[in-house]
């Protein structure tokens, strides 16, 4: 990798993003093994939204999990059908709802009491029927340290009131139900902690059948499957959990539902590497800083979480010994910290700085357009070849729109 990496950066500079296809295909195979019948997993366009990576997901078979227009847009661009197109997320607005009624997706997931009242009145217009789940947010929660259920939400209509809101969503004559989505937590490696989700839906889902007298087909779990940030590089049994996942569906009799997994970090985020070169290197009041051409409004995470991506030190000149630095970007402000208190072997100006597993809410979720940087390249690597699959934006860019 290092004389790749060395080749690409020499060719289009840096910073630069590069992704390995080989990974993205071994994380997909794993999750294709020992599947459970009726799941079906959707890439999740928020975490990488390239269009060479959506392509890459429509060809190997993914459906796409979409929470904007802009990403309806994507999916449809690289060739998803769109009855493998879902749409999630609480703030969709009419014009959106619209276009994907008018393309005919397979699933909008309703948030609120409103928001089906939006949707049906747009479906109504163009004599349409929607299919739909409702996102609930369940009173049960798994124990992780980011939730989506089982506390104040944005998300979902809380578990506490949908058996008073539901009929009134179900009596909407152009909106026809199909299950629910109950998104509970993210980032969980323990696959313990991802059975008890499924137990804990699956229970939901009987009670909901149970006293409403009617049908759930379709079952989204959200997300959830974790990435180890860490060097222990910790990773999810994903064959215990579908064993567990297998056992639960004979256990409550759901042979017959329909399962989602919306997933984007497990598939894409070891495939990713940031790659940034040294600019500058200081000390001050007792913290070494080492300044790099890239910064925050490529990479976030860090900086969002207070934790640090696996890195390490491609040299110019090999050094021994190691030191414990702040790695800093190009921006005005105190919060441009990619790096904090990381030891590495100690790095000179003009060394490359690789931050690993950066393939996922990494380019997407960061501040692009602070200081008016160009845009990084990005690059995909199969096998030994690689190719640029967004270039680097100039100046001429930031006119786009204005007037």
């Amino acid at each position: 990798m290092d004389k790749v990496i060395r080749q690409i950066t020499a060719n289009i500079g840096t910073p630069v993003y590069l992704y390995r296809q080989d990974i993205i295909q071994r994380q997909w195979d794993t999750l294709q093994r020992g599947k459970p019948i009726g799941l079906k997993i959707y890439y999740a366009v928020k975490g990488n939204p390239n269009l060479s990576i959506l392509r890459f997901f429509q060809r190997i078979g993914a459906g796409a999990e979409i929470a904007s227009g802009g990403e309806l847009f994507l999916a449809l661009k690289a060739g998803f059908s769109p009855e493998d197109i879902i749409y999630t997320g609480p703030g969709k607005t009419d014009e959106e709802m619209e276009e994907a009624v008018l393309h005919s997706i397979r699933t909008i997931h309703v948030e609120s009491l409103h928001e089906a009242r939006r949707l049906q009145s747009l479906c109504q217009k163009h004599n349409r029927k929607q299919s739909i789940l409702v996102r609930i947010n369940a009173i049960r929660e798994v124990k992780t340290q980011v939730q989506f259920s089982g506390c104040p939400s944005p998300f979902g209509i809380s578990e506490e009131v949908i058996k008073e809101i539901l009929p009134q969503i179900l009596a909407l004559p152009h909106l026809e139900f199909e299950g629910i989505h109950v998104y509970n937590a993210s980032g969980i490696l323990e696959y313990n902690l991802l059975l008890e989700n499924v137990r804990n839906v699956f229970s939901l889902v009987n009670d909901l059948e149970t006293k409403m007298n009617l049908r759930i087909n379709t079952i989204d779990f959200g997300g959830g499957l974790g990435v180890d940030y860490s060097d222990q590089n910790l990773q999810v049994d994903v064959g215990q959990f579908y064993t567990g996942f297998s056992s639960l569906i004979r256990e409550f009799g759901f042979h017959d539902r329909q399962f989602i997994l919306e997933i984007a970090r497990y598939l894409m985020a070891e495939s990713g590497y940031y790659i940034t070169r040294v600019l500058d290197k200081k000390d001050s009041r007792g913290k070494t800083f080492v300044i790099v051409d890239g910064g925050i409004h490529h990479f976030m995470r860090t900086a969002l979480f207070g934790v640090n991506h696996p890195a390490k030190i491609l040299q110019n000149l090999p050094q021994v010994n190691e030191e414990v630095v702040q790695v800093t970007g190009t921006l005005c402000t105190n919060i441009d910290k990619i790096l904090k208190d990381i030891s590495l072997p100690k790095p000179q100006i003009g060394d490359l700085l690789i931050i690993e597993k950066a393939g996922c809410y990494a380019l997407s979720a960061a501040i692009n357009h602070f200081l008016s940087h160009e845009m990084p390249p990005e690059v995909l690597l199969d096998n030994d070849q690689w190719s640029i699959i967004r270039k680097r934006g100039k100046h001429a860019d930031l006119l786009l729109n204005q007037v």
